[in-house]
């Protein structure tokens, strides 16, 4: 028991110092004026008398030592934060049980009491292992630090629960009139004022896009969602459980255009190109891709061969797509002449060199330069709108070893030919200069001296039903203006008749060549 009571104010110091021990005992109320009564009055009638006092008040309300220590250890054992409480104050709180334990000799472990701090904390999975990534080591001091850098001045419930805020809004109606006097349907504005406003709750919502605008929480066609019965204020936020299932995606495209999907846009810009993806897991192609490919390939140089296959393949959308045949291409990436290996789905992608065929041609990706080197020779690169790495594998330099074949061929059409035959060599060359329009092809085959009667049609005709420009082909300009209606003064004029007031009409004619207005009154 503390021995620093304190004296009764009817207890003046100034009392002799044998006395104290009796006045204090006098003082008492209740059990411990017993226990003071059963100490002899000689006993308490000397100088320790306050002191003898104490230790027989002792006796009846000291608790044992070793109650003192289980409770304060089961005070700081059972402590545990409420959600209305604040980190910090939890951590005061925290640390105030744990010094009544020291004074104890219950110490614990700085690993163990930095633990304890955590778990008290009442905090979600996510959050502890939030303060377990922030810690940089094992301790106390580390630990609170960490809670009170990351969760200050924050109540659990903060966390758990978003308070959505309710703004009013205000939606004005258009109401058009004739333009009549005020004065004469003043009364008559006043009256439909009034009745509107006994109106207003039966009154459906205005109508937006033709069609009535409805409440977004009930869906009610009466009401929005600031006056709607049904609504919350507060969203309670959970996690979702993870697909535990791997799945490769591939990101198309980011930007959307008018009548163009993101698949035809990559498709188009991977035209001859193979894609770096490291996350696929064989090497496969669209059928559109291959198409384009096979049609500025020259067959008769080299061979294709192409068999079944049924491999499965898993793309952005989630869906599983299997492959109708395996093709083997050649192809040129850089100085090297090799063969692709491709799976071949009906799908809108381009030809996707897989992680093992880049292993197997030795790349090297240096993303910090943007440099892709193959077979241990740099290779020209370029990049989709999306920002994926395309390798050019047609030999770009095929005009400088069969020059005079490309020449005899292609850019010379006889008269001699068949329609056909004609029809073949306009189309290649529409193709492999990057599908020009008639104009440009017209213009290359009169400098060559090869265009006839027919030549001219044939062009219009394949550049006209070419797939790829009808599809990207440019907006055509739209006038901002129109042409004007009158050539000439008087020609044709415009007019409308205006009604001011009850029977009272003016007519209004304006000259559309000129602009000349005029207006006059009439009464019929």
């Amino acid at each position: 028991m503390n021995k620093t009571l304190p004296v009764p104010l009817h207890c003046n110091l100034k009392l002799d110092k044998k006395k104290r021990g009796l006045a204090l005992a006098l003082s008492l109320q209740g059990k411990p004026r017993e226990v003071a009564l059963e100490i002899t009055p000689e006993d308490l009638n000397v100088d320790e008398g306050v002191d003898k006092l104490i230790i027989e008040l002792d006796k009846l309300f000291e608790k044992d030592k070793t109650d003192q220590a289980y409770a304060a250890y089961t005070a700081f054992d059972k402590y545990h934060r409420e959600s209305s409480i604040k980190m910090c104050d939890y951590i005061i709180e925290f640390e105030q049980k744990y010094n009544k334990c020291k004074k104890y000799d219950m110490p614990l472990p700085d690993a163990i009491l930095a633990f304890k701090l955590l778990d008290y904390a009442g905090l979600g999975e996510s959050d502890r292992h939030l303060a377990l990534t922030a810690c940089s080591d094992l301790k106390f001091e580390t630990m609170k630090a960490a809670l009170n850098r990351i969760f200050a001045s924050k109540s659990q419930s903060d966390n758990d629960i978003v308070t959505v805020k309710e703004e009013s809004a205000f939606v004005g109606e258009h109401r058009f009139d004739r333009g009549r006097s005020s004065r004469r349907f003043g009364a008559r504005n006043r009256m439909n004022r009034s009745f509107d406003q006994r109106n207003t709750q039966s009154r459906l919502n205005p109508t937006i896009n033709g069609s009535i605008s409805r409440c977004r929480c009930c869906d009610s066609k009466y009401h929005w969602f600031r006056d709607c019965p049904h609504k919350t204020y507060d969203v309670k936020l959970t996690e979702e459980q993870t697909d535990t299932s791997e799945t490769v995606n591939i990101t198309l495209i980011t930007t959307s255009q008018q009548n163009i999907t993101p698949q035809e846009i990559f498709v188009a810009e991977a035209f001859n190109a193979a894609v770096v993806d490291t996350a696929c897991t064989k090497t496969v192609c669209g059928t559109k891709w291959l198409h384009q490919f096979l049609d500025t390939f020259d067959s008769a140089n080299e061979e294709i061969k192409c068999k079944e296959s049924n491999t499965p393949f898993k793309f952005g959308d989630g869906k599983t797509v299997h492959s109708y045949q395996s093709v083997k291409l050649p192809a040129t990436i850089g100085s090297l002449k090799c063969y692709i290996e491709t799976e071949v789905v009906d799908c809108e992608i381009p030809l996707l060199l897989s992680k093992d065929s880049l292993k197997r041609a030795q790349t090297v990706l240096d993303l910090h330069n943007d440099k892709v080197t193959m077979f241990g020779k740099p290779v020209d690169v370029h990049f989709t709108s999306n920002g994926h790495y395309c390798i050019n594998i047609k030999d770009r330099r095929t005009g400088q070893t069969d020059s005079v074949v490309s020449e005899e061929e292609i850019l010379k059409v006889d008269s001699g030919f068949s329609k056909k035959r004609k029809k073949d060599i306009i189309s290649k060359l529409h193709k492999q200069f990057g599908h020009a329009s008639s104009e440009k092809l017209l213009s290359l085959l009169k400098s060559a001296g090869s265009v006839d009667s027919d030549t001219k049609a044939i062009v219009n005709d394949v550049c006209s039903k070419c797939i790829v420009c009808f599809k990207y082909q440019r907006p055509k300009p739209k006038p901002i203006v129109g042409f004007s209606h009158a050539n000439d003064f008087n020609q044709i004029v415009a007019m409308d008749l205006h009604e001011i007031d009850h029977n009272f009409y003016y007519l209004h004619i304006i000259d559309l060549f000129s602009r000349l207005s005029a207006a006059a009154k009439t009464h019929s």
